[in-house]
């Protein structure tokens, strides 16, 4: 074993403790926890016996273990970037909405009473469930 299979199997171990932490305090799901923790066997698996990456990409047709390691690279970051950008418009349509709801509830308040700006502190119904 040399130094980088080490340092990459502590590594490994070392995210698969933090995902388990983050799965018991409920900050991570258990369905995205456990992908992040079979995501980081795999990696220590194919630090320890680099001949399996070799074996599963002649068995799909790939020539080399490290052309199959850099095609499963550019595949999880483009799926990282897309779920990325959903999440962000997602977020964008949220703000959005509040935005609108905010300058409704002002435009009301000040047609109430002129002069006096009054706060009001309800959401609209679609953001209810993101408080």
């Amino acid at each position: 074993m040399n130094i980088f299979q080490f340092g990459g199997l502590v590594f490994s171990a070392t995210m698969i403790v933090l995902c388990l932490i983050t799965m018991k305090r409920r900050q991570l799901k258990r369905s995205i926890g456990s992908l992040w923790i079979l995501f980081w066997a795999a990696s220590a698996s194919a630090m320890l016996q680099p001949d399996i990456t070799r074996i599963i990409a002649r068995a799909l047709g790939i020539g080399r273990g490290a052309d199959l390691v850099m095609y499963c690279g550019i595949l999880g970051t483009a799926i990282g970037f897309f779920l990325f950008y959903l999440r962000f418009r997602q977020l964008e349509g949220n703000l959005t909405k509040l935005v609108r709801h905010i300058a409704v509830q002002e435009a009301k308040g000040a047609e109430k009473t002129p002069g006096v700006e009054k706060q009001q502190k309800s959401f609209p119904d679609e953001l209810k469930d993101n408080q």
